[in-house]
């Protein structure tokens, strides 16, 4: 049987929540690398409001943003993906 991963899931329409403790560290210490929110978002070409928002609201973020924050912290995706809520949403067109 073969498993399934978040990061194997089509990017481009999925939304994931993490524990909200961890999905703050995570976030805050992307924008602690960048100086600010506007930094930030500027690298990741996406709204620094947004950002904001992931961070310190316990609300679902893209996988893009979830992976490239990962990226940005060292942060591997087998954390990222143990401390998913395990609430995965598919955003329909």
């Amino acid at each position: 049987m073969r498993e399934l991963h978040i990061w194997d899931l089509p990017h481009e329409r999925v939304y994931i929540k993490l524990e909200k403790e961890f999905q703050n560290k995570l976030f805050l210490d992307a924008k602690e690398k960048f100086g600010s929110w506007t930094t930030l978002a500027k690298h990741m070409d996406c709204n620094g409001r947004s950002l904001m928002n992931w961070a310190y609201d316990k609300n679902f973020s893209s996988l893009p943003v979830i992976i490239k924050i990962a990226s940005i912290t060292g942060t591997t995706l087998d954390t990222i993906e143990k401390k998913c809520n395990c609430d995965i949403y598919r955003k329909e067109n």
